[in-house]
């Protein structure tokens, strides 16, 4: 997990979204893999990561940025995720955890309105707190459906991205 837009955005608060990174050469396919929070089955995924690339997954459809397509669609449990923080993990097709956020306790680092949470080295563990920083506004990509800048950088480079 590269990128969570946890709180949505400026024209709605549904509108979340998850980035997942390969940082591998080789393409990754995510057929049979899932998502979960807290333990709950937040959505399965389908498709494939490129080599070096990104994962867009859009809560219910793919207007939360609205000018960068989403790889994948879904409900997230049906009622998004919890703005005062979730435990997530990345599941493969055999039940291996192969990432890891565990925000339970809140989301890591302080965000002011509808900012993302990047991760700063992929390489590093994901539930490394330091590991995690607001979106740091100099760099933006992407619009809402309201035409509002997506405070984050989905499908792109992280602001905060130490490699």
């Amino acid at each position: 997990m590269n990128e969570i837009a946890w709180t949505g955005t400026a024209s709605s608060t549904a509108d979340e979204w998850i980035e997942l990174y390969n940082d591998g050469s080789m393409a990754v396919s995510l057929d049979g893999w899932a998502v979960y929070a807290g333990g709950e089955l937040l959505i399965v995924l389908s498709g494939s990561i490129p080599g070096n690339g990104y994962f867009l997954i859009e809560r219910t459809d793919d207007n939360a940025v609205s000018d960068i397509p989403a790889n994948l669609t879904g409900p997230f449990k049906g009622g998004g995720l919890s703005n005062s923080g979730e435990s997530l993990a990345l599941i493969d097709f055999s039940g291996a955890i192969v990432d890891s956020v565990d925000c339970s306790g809140g989301w890591f680092g302080e965000y002011a309105e509808k900012e993302s949470m990047e991760r700063i080295d992929v390489s590093a563990p994901g539930n490394d707190l330091s590991n995690w920083a607001a979106n740091n506004g100099s760099v933006r990509v992407g619009a809402d459906v309201g035409g509002n800048p997506i405070q984050g950088t989905p499908k792109h480079r992280n602001s905060v991205s130490a490699s």
